[in-house]
């Protein structure tokens, strides 16, 4: 039995309104509450960016906040060009897939078929393991002397290759998942010498003017390009700086492209209309290889709210990223900032808090100075959690308290009650267990979750 056409397109349009509502679209407060927490991350984490919220084509809220040049006080415009750093692998994903498709690789073919003089012991690497960040290649920090030196230089493939072949493999390919930039570097590289084209040559022909994203491009740390903004790098104690210099060329396929948030959502829609791939390709690039990890060709899998999203975040000298789209709504979120070290994942799902309706707690500076109970030198220390292998240090510098989790960039504690402290940059609120003047662990709490770490 048949339901009647307009019996049919009711239904529809009646789930596709619970889908819409259930990101808070067609309710008139939450443009205001996503400007105010534009606002907020602005005072609050010196945010300068902008932030789209589109279901489909249709742009709900694009703002921009901050400067474009903090020194000129230029104010920053919507549409501007930011660096997107490794968002960028969803493009190399998507050209590898391409690839595939036109019979040029095999996705379990080994990356030495292609790069010849890459070393013997990343022979059993295939394509598919660079993808899915699963050879066991290391990332960029590995390569020796890298943030002091190499990260400066303009250096070839045959350079480059030549640092990767320093090193040697993690685990053995295919066991386990471990980011890896220089992984991306070489699955860029496969394609140059699969087409006999520069990487970006293929970019522009195969996804950027068939998904008509013309104002994106090489991130060329030198080139002068147009409506690009100025990079800022935010210290651990909160002041902001020139960004250092970075040079591009060992970033190749892996962060080295500019765009802005409306090629992104095109880039997003892209998907929805099957301009480049259709369904079944799809499943493939959104596959998630490793669950634990849930990651496919380029893109990450969020599984932990109310709908799966496809999302990737970057990072890098003077800039932060997040692009993401939820196939099920059409709904994209996309920030992009010319300031470094901001948390980008936090900052995505506290817009998604907002788009579902739901209340939003925030973590504000307190006006009134606190002081702690005891000598901030006491709080010094390493604490490990006790549910994952998780680290926090705690660092007493130049008179302030300063905490770093797992190596991520360190950030101020500003004390808040009795051995209570506040880590603002990444809303983190941090209560230390002391007895008889002793430190013995400490409850961390961050975005609705508790986690106990214990002093080592």
């Amino acid at each position: 039995m048949h339901l009647p056409y307009f019996t049919f397109r009711f239904a529809f349009a009646i789930a596709l309104l619970l889908v819409l509502n259930q990101f808070g679209f067609g309710q008139n407060g939450n443009n205001q509450r996503l400007q105010n927490y534009l606002e907020y991350l602005h005072s609050e984490k010196g945010f300068s960016g902008e932030i789209l919220i589109a279901q489909n084509e249709d742009v709900q809220f694009h703002e921009a906040i901050g400067f474009a040049s903090r020194s000129l006080k230029v104010p920053l415009a919507k549409g501007s060009k930011y660096n997107i750093a490794s968002i960028s692998k969803t493009f190399t994903g998507a050209l590898i897939k391409i690839a595939e498709k036109e019979e040029k690789i095999s996705l379990d073919d080994l990356a030495q078929k292609y790069l010849e003089h890459l070393g013997n012991q990343f022979k059993q690497v295939t394509i598919e393991q660079l993808l899915t960040h699963t050879s066991g290649i290391p990332h960029n920090e590995a390569i020796e002397n890298y943030w002091q030196e190499k990260s400066r230089l303009s250096l070839p493939t045959e350079k480059v290759i030549h640092e990767i072949n320093q090193l040697e493999l993690l685990f053995r390919p295919g066991t386990k998942m471990k980011y890896s930039s220089l992984g991306y570097y070489l699955l860029a590289s496969i394609l140059e010498k699969t087409y006999q084209k520069p990487f970006q040559q293929l970019l522009d022909e195969k996804i950027y003017a068939k998904a008509g994203m013309s104002n994106t491009s090489s991130a060329n740390t030198l080139a002068i390009i147009e409506g690009r903004v100025n990079g800022y790098h935010q210290l651990p104690n909160d002041s902001i700086v020139q960004a250092p210099y970075r040079n591009y060329s060992m970033l190749k396929g892996a962060g080295d492209q500019v765009s802005t948030a409306i090629d992104l959502l095109k880039w997003n829609n892209s998907f929805r209309k099957e301009t480049l791939f259709n369904q079944a390709d799809q499943v493939k690039i959104f596959n998630d290889q490793f669950r634990d990890k849930n990651y496919g060709y380029g893109w990450y899998t969020d599984y932990s709210g109310k709908d799966v999203n496809y999302y990737h975040g970057g990072g890098t000298w003077g800039y932060s990223s997040y692009n993401a789209f939820f196939p099920a709504s059409g709904v994209s979120i996309i920030v992009l900032s010319n300031l470094s070290t901001l948390p980008m994942n936090a900052i995505a799902k506290q817009i998604e808090t907002i788009l579902n309706g739901e209340k939003l707690q925030l973590t504000t500076s307190h006006s009134k100075k606190v002081l702690p109970e005891i000598a901030l030198q006491a709080y010094e220390g390493t604490y490990a959690s006790s549910t994952s292998p998780m680290q926090m240090n705690v660092m007493f510098r130049d008179k302030q308290l300063f905490a770093q989790i797992q190596g991520r960039p360190g950030f101020l504690l500003t004390p808040t009650g009795k051995h209570k402290f506040l880590g603002k940059k990444i809303d983190i609120e941090l209560e230390f267990n002391v007895v008889n003047g002793q430190t013995q662990g400490i409850i961390a709490k961050r975005m609705g979750q508790t986690y106990e770490f214990k002093k080592q």
